[in-house]
C-alpha cells in the first residue's frame, strides 16, 4: 500500500454536514472534483467561516488530516 503525505483536492463543495463530537463541532464536507466525491471530516478551528455550499475550494491534507482550507476566487 502506498501513502501519500501530502495531498490537495480541488472541486466543488457539495455539502457540508455539522456532527458534534465529545463537545466539539467536525464537519464533514462533500467535495466534487474530477475523481468523483469525496468527504473529508474537518474540526470547526479549519473550517472558514464563510464557506457555504457552491463554493470552489482546496483541501491541503497532512498524513489523512486536514491542515488547510482556502475558498478560491470566482471567475
Amino acid at each position: 500500500m502506498l501513502w501519500v503525505m501530502y495531498q490537495t483536492y480541488a472541486g466543488i463543495l457539495e455539502a457540508i454536514e455539522v456532527q458534534p463530537i465529545h463537545g466539539l463541532n467536525f464537519y464533514t464536507l462533500t467535495l466534487r472534483s474530477a475523481d468523483g466525491l469525496r468527504r473529508i471530516r474537518v474540526q470547526d478551528t479549519l473550517t472558514p467561516r464563510n464557506l457555504k455550499v457552491g463554493d470552489s475550494i482546496e483541501i491541503d491534507v497532512l498524513l489523512g488530516n486536514v491542515t488547510e482550507i482556502r475558498i478560491l476566487p470566482t471567475t
